[in-house]
């Protein structure tokens, strides 16, 4: 039977498990987190990411913060392991001021890191608590989400403290991005509501105010909602406009199918492509009819009729080799969209993946018939990816395995 043990000295509380020991110091003494190895008995100060208090500044269930609903603990810990944790911890935060769990409790995973900082800093507490009614908790987010504050020494918590409390916000959120911040960033990143984000779509925000199509896109939006800024992120540059900005912001029920529909940001990146390809006078018609989009569903219905427009008028590239006996190459939109009917797979919505130089299709005239794709990378060019059968049923491992080596036989060639 596991150990999972907790007691109680003058300065900590200790949890003990079969491999480690936790420290948690008391708050009237030197609060924090140590993480013990009980074979070397060597020390690092962690602090927590778990949510320990809930929104009225009680402590939770320490089953409920410790593991996953999926992942349950050894069966010993049941009831005994809930019981002792829970009055050990629910001893060891009494002796945090109540006060001070209440300003931290909407603070989500940064609750510990709050609580570190008003430890070593008490007037962080006052603070966090202004931060909280103003709305502006998003500064002192976004500060620790650059940095990583949970993994900063004890001293640069509390220089980190204190430059939140006394420097000019732009200054400081400007040095801990590498570039320059105005009062506008602060504002936008308010506009990402009460909970934290992480570093990257902090970046992300704070980069994006650098573009003046993008910025006044984030300027006038009520709100900023991260699947939104997803979408912008993975958008072509080209098609940013200031309407695309501006709807993609504006509306408050974004479909979530088309944001986390990979394949419209795959086929808005081949459309970028292909109008790369196209005559200057095809581009400046897609571009012409972008200007008129009003919603995003349109968006994504401009996306896929210039893609089909622009497939009608380009011309095929050669293929990677020429047709090898059983294996011949789909040299034509028109090739594909027949092996898409006669196989029952999806080839005729991959034409433009072929046009732009990512892919090239073949057909396998054997016992097991099957569409091949031969895939492109900036580092190893042209090499096999995949073989599927008729409504893409796997080909058996002799056949895919005999197709793959002479397809690696002929684009060496």
């Amino acid at each position: 039977m596991k150990a999972w043990k907790y007691r109680f000295t003058s300065k900590a509380l200790i949890e003990e498990t079969a491999s480690q020991r936790i420290v948690y110091g008391l708050w009237e003494k030197l609060f924090g987190c140590w993480v013990v190895n009980s074979a070397t008995r060597r020390s690092h100060e962690i602090i927590p990411t778990w949510r320990p208090l809930n929104k009225n500044g009680v402590w939770r269930d320490q089953e409920e913060i410790r593991f996953a609903k999926h992942e349950h603990p050894h069966k010993a810990f049941f009831p005994r392991w809930r019981y002792e944790a829970n009055a050990a911890f629910a001893g060891y935060f009494t002796g945090i001021p109540r006060r001070l769990r209440t300003v931290v409790s909407s603070l989500d995973h940064y609750q510990w890191l709050a609580l570190d900082l008003i430890w070593q800093q008490p007037e962080f507490a006052r603070f966090l608590d202004e931060e909280v009614y103003n709305n502006t908790q998003q500064f002192p987010f976004s500060c620790f989400a650059l940095v990583n504050a949970e993994t900063l020494s004890r001293t640069r918590r509390n220089e980190l403290a204190v430059s939140l409390m006394s420097r000019k916000r732009t200054d400081l959120l400007s040095e801990l991005y590498g570039a320059k911040c105005t009062g506008a960033t602060l504002r936008v990143l308010n506009k990402l509501g009460k909970r934290p984000w992480s570093g990257n779509l902090y970046k992300a925000v704070i980069g994006n105010m650098s573009d003046p199509v993008l910025a006044k896109a984030f300027s006038h939006a009520e709100s900023i909602h991260p699947r939104a800024l997803d979408l912008l992120n993975t958008m072509p540059r080209d098609f940013l406009l200031p309407n695309v900005a501006r709807l993609t912001l504006a509306d408050p029920e974004i479909p979530a199918e088309t944001i986390s529909d990979a394949r419209l940001i795959d086929t808005a990146g081949n459309l970028s492509r292909l109008l790369d390809k196209a005559p200057e006078i095809w581009r400046r018609r897609a571009m012409d009819s972008l200007l008129t989009i009003g919603d995003l569903r349109s968006l994504s219905e401009w996306v896929l009729k210039w893609q089909w427009k622009l497939i009608e008028v380009l011309d095929f590239p050669p293929p990677p080799f020429d047709g090898k006996g059983p294996l011949a190459p789909l040299a034509s939109a028109g090739a594909m969209r027949r092996e898409s009917m006669e196989m029952g797979n999806c080839l005729d919505r991959l034409i433009a993946e072929v046009i732009v130089g990512r892919a090239y299709f073949y057909h396998w005239q054997g016992t097991e018939p099957a569409s091949v794709r031969i895939a492109r990378s900036i580092h190893d060019g042209w090499r096999f990816d995949k073989a599927l059968s008729i409504d893409n049923v796997p080909l058996s491992k002799q056949t895919e395995d005999h197709v793959r080596s002479l397809v690696e036989k002929w684009l060496k060639h």
